[in-house]
């Protein structure tokens, strides 16, 4: 099989490497209906290639991954042009006059990037989460509480899904009336950031809507400046009181990043483990009689079906990996879910086995300065959950195969359960 040097799918096409083709994008049909079988071949003959339809560079082995998660001086994450380049000008034009500010922490290459983490490390320190364990565990019994006498439920809607939204909002001290506002808006920074907004139309109401969150989120931060509460809004304010260079909105993108990539990542993690734990009724049964393995069972979720599929890079300069040069100034895909089926990191990955000694090598929540800064959060709301399922609904079942909806962020469109 041929090494490409550079975007020729032409080159590619005639060395039969399903891999470069101008069509190969995983995660729209048909190839989504089998990714890790076509991730594993890749991984064994062209483990870093291009695709044209998906406009990027692919890596899809545990090692490469690694390495370009690892080194921020040839793999930016700095993807603010692409963003910018991807509209056209008239939402494009919007954003700008609207004075949005680019997400930090993600798109954030240091220094820049070590400040903003310093500053959201704030609320995520080990006192902040034990002391947030009640507040988590209050929520999950009250949603319970909600569909208990049901015997059957959607889990996704009626608990997967409002659970760490609620947290956020109540944790950050957000107005409980705007969740629906704060949903659409998310949904409209996911669909910019990852560049799926394609019409004129789309584009304008994303914009709006993105600009509509980061003015809203703004000038509630400037009045906790004013008005300090006990809340997570007012741990960030704290920076603009104490003289620092950052202002209300740029403090407002972080708390944007906190709401849009916190509950949506983590409502997958939630639906995925009670699924997979539930494909096979001895899992579930296994960790009723063992709940101290819980930490281990939601590690094991993380790396068997990762939340966060892809993450993006670009390339600042011209890099070799994996036998293969990469051109300067492009778009790279870092395939977490097919690196964390990688047979050379994992014995029998497509096995879930939560006893496995390489876990913790796992990319589910990154690697490198860009490690999930809510990692904590996400694994606390995860275990909670699962204690109070495991003992309140000891009995619970599968209805009917949930169907998978593909993306960067990987969710089930429903998840049905039933109980006697």
């Amino acid at each position: 099989m041929s090494t490409p040097t550079s975007p020729r799918p032409e080159a590619a096409n005639a060395s039969g490497c399903p891999f470069s083709g101008r069509t190969f994008n995983p995660f729209v049909p048909p190839h989504h209906e089998n990714m890790q079988a076509l991730f594993a071949q890749a991984r064994r003959e062209q483990p870093v290639f291009f695709s044209e339809a998906m406009g990027a560079w692919v890596l899809t082995r545990h090692e490469d991954i690694c390495a370009a998660l690892e080194d921020t001086q040839r793999f930016s994450s700095n993807l603010d042009s692409q963003i910018l380049e991807s509209l056209l000008p008239e939402p494009r034009a919007y954003l700008v006059n609207a004075g949005y500010r680019n997400l930090p922490l993600i798109y954030d290459d240091p220094p820049a990037h070590t400040r903003s983490r310093q500053i959201v490390a704030r609320l995520f320190t080990k006192e902040n989460l034990a002391a947030l364990e009640p507040l988590v565990r209050g929520i999950t019994e009250e949603l319970v509480d909600g569909f208990a006498q049901d015997r059957q439920v959607d889990l996704v809607s009626r608990l997967a899904y409002p659970l760490p939204i609620r947290v956020i909002f109540e944790w950050m001290g957000l107005p409980s009336e705007m969740k629906d506002s704060f949903k659409k808006w998310s949904h409209d920074l996911t669909m910019m950031l990852a560049l799926q907004a394609r019409t004129l139309e789309l584009q304008n109401e994303c914009v709006r809507g993105v600009t509509d969150m980061q003015r809203c989120v703004a000038e509630l931060i400037s009045e906790r400046v004013a008005h300090p509460r006990e809340d997570g809004l007012t741990v960030l304010a704290q920076a603009m009181r104490e003289g620092t260079t950052l202002d209300a909105a740029e403090l407002a993108a972080m708390v944007m990043l906190l709401i849009s990539a916190g509950h949506e990542t983590t409502a997958s993690l939630l639906g995925m483990a009670v699924r997979v734990l539930l494909e096979q009724p001895e899992r579930w049964r296994q960790l009723r009689e063992e709940p101290h393995t819980l930490p281990r069972v939601v590690e094991e979720v993380m790396r068997y079906e990762t939340p966060t599929a892809i993450l993006a890079r670009k390339t600042a300069t011209q890099v070799e990996l994996g036998g293969v040069t990469i051109p300067a100034g492009v778009r790279v895909l870092i395939v977490m879910l097919s690196g964390n089926r990688d047979e050379q990191r994992f014995a029998e990955p497509d096995s879930f086995d939560p006893k496995r000694p390489q876990l913790g090598q796992h990319l589910g929540f990154g690697r490198g300065i860009h490690v999930c800064v809510g990692a904590g959060l996400a694994r606390l709301e995860a275990r909670v959950m699962l204690e109070v399922l495991t003992r309140r609904l000891p009995g619970l079942r599968l209805v009917e195969p949930p169907r998978l909806v593909p993306g960067s962020v990987r969710h089930h469109e429903q998840l049905l359960l039933a109980w006697d």
